[in-house]
């Protein structure tokens, strides 16, 4: 190839957004775009080489004579496009490429940036007047409206959406963040006149929320509301159990809650990394440090929320109780039982004797042998009288 042919396309076309900047000795100097092209190289000497084969191969199939042959022809009948078919087509490769073979072509003089000429079109983005950069003197509101637009009219008119109550706010905080202290939850639970006072807060957090060392933290009903592989009263009263520990223990062990739980792993570790942390120095502990000062403070709600854990972990034992107690079996029959004694049992051999049966016949061998010896000691001694 003696040449590399570059086309322009436009990657944008809201070119008042951007600018190009230059800093030079402290100052910074911005100028307008007024247009963006970007350079590809271009290929269709590929297209013209495909072309030229194209033409030679129906070049030389028009030199053979040949009889046209019948062909089936079909009939179509174009159908009216509609508005979703006519954004498809606009938006398709053909089109595209079409209207970008449509675009005039502009004669450009290229000169290489190393030119005097460009040297001189650089020095252009330097601006020849300098201003003092002033600072802000707006007031914080009007900076902000000034980044964020006013509301259209349209959706200004609409009424403001009434902001949840208290015990509905508890419940989404919470939810998310875990465990909170009492006046983090202050700061964030509002109502339309402004932040609760303590005694309406406690009064709240009391009915959607439960106390652990001083923490509160969603209840367990709130948490597993939707259809899951465990049974939602299991998790709850897993979780329950856990928090339970807490308000006895500063540190828990996992082994020993899944033990006594009964609840797959996986679900019992995130049972506890929900409200806890792990420390490999004691085990896992709770997420941020128990308060000390609310339990200072309110001895009378701790004592309350006390109650409330003994209370979920009497039902959590009784229920463990239940499923402890052995379903009725049914009773074996004597021929099961007999066959298992059958099984367990070794199987005799069919040569084999009893001991009672070796003895008769060890001794009835000894007495035989013995008369022999008498009959043989008989006829010996008669023998030799007769001789």
């Amino acid at each position: 190839m003696d040449k590399i042919v570059y086309e322009s396309s436009a990657p944008g076309t809201e070119t008042q957004h951007y600018a190009v900047a230059i800093l030079q000795d402290k100052e910074l100097h911005c100028t307008p775009i007024q247009g963006i092209i970007q350079m590809r190289p271009s290929y269709s000497y590929y297209d013209k080489q495909d072309k030229r084969k194209t033409d030679k191969n129906k070049a030389d199939s028009e030199d053979e004579e040949k009889e046209p042959e019948a062909q089936q022809v079909t009939v179509k009948f174009a159908r009216q496009e509609t508005e979703v078919s006519k954004k498809a087509k606009e938006k398709s490769y053909e089109t595209i490429a079409q209207r970008i073979n449509e675009e005039p072509w502009f004669d450009a003089l290229w000169k290489s940036s190393e030119t005097d000429h460009a040297e001189l079109e650089r020095l252009k983005l330097f601006s020849a007047t300098s201003s003092d950069g002033s600072a802000l003197t707006v007031r914080a509101k009007e900076y902000v409206r000034a980044l964020v637009p006013a509301p259209p009219e349209d959706e200004a008119d609409i009424a403001p959406t009434k902001r949840p109550s208290p015990h509905e706010q508890i419940k989404e905080i919470l939810m998310r963040a875990k465990l909170m202290t009492f006046n983090d939850l202050r700061s964030l639970v509002r109502t339309e006149e402004g932040p609760l006072t303590p005694a309406v807060l406690l009064s709240a957090l009391s009915g959607a929320a439960c106390c652990v060392r001083g923490l509160w933290a969603a209840r367990s009903a709130d948490l597993y509301t939707r259809a899951l592989p465990v049974p939602a009263r299991l998790l709850c009263a897993a979780r329950d159990h856990v928090l339970y520990l807490f308000t006895q223990h500063s540190y828990v062990d996992r082994r020993k809650v899944a033990a006594a739980v009964r609840l797959p792993p996986a679900e019992v570790l995130e049972i506890i990394r929900s409200v806890a942390k792990f420390n490999p120095n004691t085990g896992w502990e709770l997420i941020i440090p128990p308060d000390l000062a609310f339990e200072a403070k309110y001895p009378e709600v701790v004592q309350r929320q006390n109650l409330y854990w003994e209370a979920r972990q009497r039902m959590f034992n009784e229920m463990l109780i239940g499923e402890n107690i052995p379903k009725r079996q049914r009773k074996k029959s004597q021929r099961d039982s007999v066959s298992s004694d059958t099984m367990m049992s070794p199987k005799p051999r069919c040569n084999s004797v009893t001991e009672e049966e070796s003895d008769k016949k060890r001794h009835k061998n000894k007495s035989a042998t013995g008369s022999g010896k008498r009959t043989r000691n008989t006829s010996s001694s008669s023998v030799q009288d007769a001789t």
